[in-house]
């Protein structure tokens, strides 16, 4: 979704462009902006062919056709989203070819085809301060996205795949993990089989660790409402859980399947880490270590060579909130330095050198020496 289209600065082109290099042409933008900035109210729905005027307050828009200047743009994106929901079933192919189009209901199939096996990215519109465009985004999750059990089984490291089936044995990946004041870790995790009920206990394929989910909860936003089970599909949260962490599996005693982890992206800056003072410095350990948990691109590393702390992660904006997350949830102020130059002694150019080496060579008498020359490689 293209945000704060709103904003003064907005460029939808732009940020099209942007994703298409960044993820390919598989991006397929359903919607594009009339009057972007400050005046945004109007967005041209390419998927269901009209236009969506907001009122000045949000909320639900009228509905009108889509201008002329803007036909012809329209026209191509649906024509390119036609094509794409054709290329995913073969009888929808067939129609396409002999009809040139497809059905709304046929579209509909296409796309969530599409969608299932990843072939292609939806992009819509939105502000979301001003609430314009979040009711389409819900609308076509609801009437077009897949849901897990058609998708295709989950990947398994060391081969294999697991399915998404509910009266399977449970299965449960935690793929994020937020450290909150006051409640401590809380790890989001997604259910790939079976039923998780309140107070079942499951082992971490990672470290044996055995986990009781005392308490399951389902989030929406900030607010997290409690439930009793959640089945395979599910997306949910727990708290304090005792050694299983982001990228872990969980199965019942005597399983050992393990989800294919995330691969996250290699860091690309590096810096030191000066704490406020020594009396400080656990504290900054242990802030650093609770931030690391909740976000796995950032590495830390103890150098024991530079006698530095040194941390890593995508750039300077994101060490930027490394540094606002620690002074805000855990009372400490970073200072960030360039890391020390690990300078090393070694071997330059040669040398010869004499010494006299004197020895006793057996019994009473004078110690006789003799000069030998060394070479030394300095």
């Amino acid at each position: 979704m293209v945000n704060q289209l709103d904003h003064e600065k907005a460029d939808f082109e732009m940020t099209l462009d942007q994703a298409k290099k960044r993820f390919g042409a598989r991006v397929l933008p359903l919607q594009f902006p009339v009057n972007q900035g400050p005046n945004f109210n109007s967005i041209v729905d390419a998927l269901r062919m009209v236009m969506y005027v907001f009122p000045a307050a949000g909320g639900k828009p009228e509905k009108k056709p889509i201008p002329a200047e803007h036909k012809g743009r329209a026209d191509e994106l649906h024509n390119a989203l036609v094509e794409a929901a054709a290329e995913n079933d073969e009888a929808l192919m067939e129609k396409f070819f002999e009809e040139g189009t497809l059905s709304e209901d046929e579209l509909a199939k296409g796309l969530s085809i599409g969608l299932a096996h990843r072939q292609f990215y939806p992009l819509f519109c939105a502000s979301g301060l001003k609430d314009m465009g979040s009711g389409r985004v819900m609308g076509f999750i609801h009437d077009i996205c897949p849901s897990p059990v058609d998708r295709p089984a989950a990947a398994l490291e060391g081969g294999g795949a697991k399915p998404c089936d509910p009266a399977a044995r449970p299965c449960v990946f935690i793929f994020k993990t937020v450290n909150e004041p006051k409640v401590g870790n809380v790890s989001y995790f997604k259910v790939y089989s079976g039923t998780i009920k309140s107070g079942d206990e499951l082992t971490n394929a990672e470290n044996s660790t055995v986990e009781r989910f005392s308490q399951l909860f389902e989030s929406e936003g900030k607010n997290r409402d409690q439930v009793e089970e959640l089945r395979a599909g599910d997306i949910g949260c727990t708290v304090k859980l005792k050694g299983s962490h982001t990228n872990q599996t969980l199965n019942p005693k005597g399983s050992d399947l393990k989800i294919e982890r995330i691969h996250f992206p290699a860091p690309r800056i590096r810096m030191a880490v000066l704490p406020p003072s020594k009396a400080e410095v656990e504290k900054m350990a242990h802030a650093l270590h609770s931030i690391q948990e909740e976000d796995p691109t950032l590495l830390m590393e103890q150098s024991m060579e530079l006698k530095q702390t040194i941390i890593q992660g995508q750039g300077e904006m994101h060490l930027d909130i490394v540094r606002y997350k620690a002074e805000q949830n855990f009372g400490v102020k970073l200072e960030f330095t360039e890391p020390r130059i690990p300078y090393r002694e070694t071997i330059t150019k040669e040398a010869n050198k004499d010494y006299r080496h004197k020895k006793q060579s057996g019994g009473a008498g004078p110690i006789r020496g003799s000069t030998h020359a060394h070479r030394a490689v300095l």
